[in-house]
């Protein structure tokens, strides 16, 4: 239980830093996207539709 307990705390904490990073990021300027921009991604990451 122990080494799981670590690893949950480490994965945690290292997403905690990529999130503060994230948001930092943004704060100051350094990533940006436009609506369209975002909806190109979205619609080259989404899987395709089956009918």
């Amino acid at each position: 239980m122990l080494l799981e307990e670590e690893l949950r705390r480490d994965v945690v904490a290292a997403e905690l830093r990529w999130l503060s990073a994230l948001v930092d990021d943004i704060d100051r300027g350094r990533i940006t996207w436009s609506a369209e921009a975002l909806a190109d991604q979205i619609a080259r990451l989404s899987p395709p539709r089956t009918t």
